[in-house]
């Protein structure tokens, strides 16, 4: 099976893990517009079903993060601690998404 049909398998399967990660506090508050995709399906891939409560995320065909820093933030003395904060708080979804390899 192809890679986003892995990732896909493990967040239908483990839901709950996957929205606590995306929706906690740590997540939400470095990534204020949550989790994204550039490309999602108009209908649920095949093998799932529109009632499924993961259907917004299994139709996404990509996932990524997005956090702004401003020239003003590169500039500050704790700009390092702000990208860092970034990555702490994806780690658990890149986790996430990697136990679809295991």
């Amino acid at each position: 099976s192809s890679v986003l049909q892995k990732i896909r398998k493990e967040i239908d399967y483990h839901f709950d893990d996957f929205q606590e990660i995306v929706e906690s506090e740590s997540f939400t508050k470095v990534f204020t517009e949550g989790s994204k995709s550039s490309s999602i399906l108009a209908r649920p891939p095949k093998g799932y079903e529109i009632d499924n409560p993961a259907i917004e995320y299994l139709k996404r065909k990509d996932f990524y993060t997005l956090k702004y820093l401003t020239d003003k933030d590169l500039q500050n003395k704790k700009s390092v601690n702000s990208i860092l904060e970034g990555f702490f708080a994806v780690k658990p979804v890149i986790d996430f998404i990697n136990r679809a390899f295991k």
